[in-house]
């Protein structure tokens, strides 16, 4: 699916950064920062991805028309700085984000969550999106949190205890005139 690039203003670093699509000369860099330690503990299967099975799945993810990509760029050097995926059926979406090792903590992923959801709830017929975190992943629940999105309980994710936060798609109200 093609969106056109947001840019959106990160006001925590100063740094402007923009969404596009995902392509194949992502793939080396999202699987070295899929294999960073901080984003194996993260992550459902902690265990290290292998480069073959790497690129077999992102070939696979970049042609399935329910998953929706996205590399979060660095305006000032063109500079990838993270990634933000939707897996999506009918009106519901699954989030997965992971930023850049040495660029956590900044603010860009809570704006880039908050940009790509928009844009999402704007393209799809999705109406909430899921962000599945492990309990000890505080982090990402500070990062969604701030982005909109609220906690509505525990669930077990591959044998895993997690918080499923989500967002809603904001109703329309048309006032009579």
């Amino acid at each position: 699916m093609q969106i056109n690039s947001n840019k959106l203003d990160d006001r925590k670093s100063g740094t402007k950064i923009s969404l596009r699509p995902a392509g194949n000369n992502d793939c080396k860099i999202i699987w070295k920062w899929a294999n960073d330690p901080v984003s194996r503990s993260a992550s459902f299967s902690s265990e290290m991805i292998l480069w073959e099975d790497h690129s077999k799945w992102f070939e696979l993810k970049l042609r399935d028309p329910n998953c929706i990509f996205f590399v979060i760029v660095q305006n000032s050097i063109l500079l990838p700085v993270g990634t933000i995926r939707y897996e999506t059926e009918k009106n519901n979406g699954v989030i997965s984000i992971n930023i850049a090792p040495n660029l956590r903590e900044r603010g860009i992923g809570s704006q880039a969550i908050l940009i790509s959801s928009e844009l999402l709830f704007q393209t799809t017929s999705v109406e909430i999106i899921h962000a599945f975190i492990k309990t000890e992943n505080a982090i990402s629940i500070r990062a969604f949190t701030k982005s909109g999105y609220n906690n509505s309980g525990l669930v077990k994710i591959r044998g895993n205890l997690a918080y499923d936060y989500t967002k809603t798609k904001p109703t329309r109200i048309v006032h009579d005139k």
